[in-house]
């Protein structure tokens, strides 16, 4: 690789000093590539949805400026081009698109050095202009050479097209629908069949998709990639389901899609539970499994008697604390005294008296259904936790 003479030191100050101002301008910088690549037109039809864009500005324009001032890459950082190349090439992005897209750093980067200079001699700029361009290049060979790896590899079926597809529908705006029909031949489904749909973590789902492969080969499978999660989308089967397919492997699923329109929004779903689905529990999470978490989420900062009742048992030590919440999960999820004291191995009457316990520390009657759904959104991330804990010990 070709490198830039060495600048003398008082040189090197003055441009450390540069790029450091640079660095401070990141977000004009990324509004920049944003408004360069609306001009340029290369991501249309909602192939690239504006959230993927903005993020992957952010990433890319901080690992070029750590390049550009001599500061070594992280683990992620270096991983950027393959990341990059494979994502578009899996939702089908022309090559040539790419090449526009990316090769537009090296401009929002020239434009910013001279914004950064302040109107001063432009020397210093051109001394690094080769060392900047050669940073950019060798970063647009990385992508275009991991781009077309991954589109060869999704050629063998044509996936390109069907990835195309499928990322359309998966970003389409207000008319869903309209761009359900229109996709639904290339996708091979009917538009008004019933889908099921997994979120997997990117990380978690590497170690599994060669068994996937293995068990799905010759069925209709649709995925499409996110930095961080992979969705995994088909007609739903009597025979098996995701949890079967996808043993052991954390997750969010949502079953009972109907028609390819609601595919989208089920996505949406499924992703949400997927980051909701933390913990040791190898398993699929449903919405079932997880609501108690998304609704203490959602509101429990905005309702002042609910951050009340989640500290109300901050004063019972630990391990009775625990005892009174498992309880107190188990008897909403069962809804029996017998039943509960049978899943925690203990007698009925203990179970009242943690019930009461409760009631006493919180104000809240867990026999009340209006009480007992404040409790469940109040202690969400436990009670879910305790509700995972039961269904994999088979209660």
């Amino acid at each position: 690789m070709t490198t830039a003479p060495e600048s003398p030191p008082s040189d090197a100050a003055a441009w450390a000093r540069l790029v450091e101002r640079l660095e401070s301008q990141r977000d004009l910088l990324v509004d920049d590539f944003l408004e360069r690549v609306a001009q340029l037109g290369a991501y249309g039809d909602h192939i690239v949805p504006s959230d993927d864009l903005r993020a992957t500005a952010i990433e890319t324009l901080d690992m070029l400026i750590r390049k550009i001032a001599g500061v070594p890459l992280t683990a992620k950082q270096i991983e950027l081009p393959r990341r990059l190349g494979v994502r578009r090439a899996r939702q089908g992005i022309a090559r040539e698109s790419l090449l526009e897209a990316v090769r537009l750093d090296f401009r929002v980067l020239w434009s910013g050095l001279v914004r950064a200079n302040d109107g001063k001699s432009g020397e210093l700029i051109v001394l690094h202009a080769e060392e900047l361009l050669t940073i950019v290049e060798q970063y647009i060979g990385d992508v275009q050479v991991a781009f077309l790896d991954e589109q060869a590899a999704l050629a063998h079926d044509s996936q390109i097209e069907v990835s195309r597809a499928f990322a359309r529908l998966l970003n389409a705006q207000g008319d869903v629908e309209d761009i359900a029909v229109s996709v639904a031949g290339r996708l091979g489904v009917a538009v008004n069949a019933v889908f099921e749909i997994a979120v997997i973590p990117a990380a978690l789902f590497a170690g599994a998709r060669d068994e996937l492969e293995l068990r799905e080969r010759g069925r209709l499978l649709l995925s499409s990639e996110f930095d961080d999660a992979v969705v995994l989308v088909r007609e739903q089967r009597q025979d098996s389901s995701w949890s079967q397919s996808l043993p052991a492997i954390r997750g969010g699923l949502v079953r009972g899609v109907v028609g390819l329109g609601s595919v989208p929004h089920g996505v949406r779903a499924a992703r949400s539970i997927a980051q909701h689905s933390t913990g040791s529990q190898d398993t699929l999470r449903t919405e079932e499994d997880v609501w108690p978490v998304l609704a203490h989420d959602a509101v429990s900062g905005t309702m002042p008697e609910l951050v009340r009742i989640a500290t109300a048992l901050d004063h019972i030590l630990d391990g009775e604390r625990a005892r009174l919440l498992e309880t107190f999960a188990d008897f909403t999820r069962t809804g029996s005294l017998k039943q509960t004291a049978l899943n925690l191995f203990c007698h009925r009457n203990t179970v009242v008296n943690r019930l009461n316990a409760f009631e006493r520390a919180t104000g809240l009657d867990p026999t009340r259904p209006a009480d007992a759904a404040r409790g469940l959104i109040a202690f969400g991330p436990e009670v879910a936790r305790a509700w995972a804990r039961g269904n994999l010990s088979g209660r």
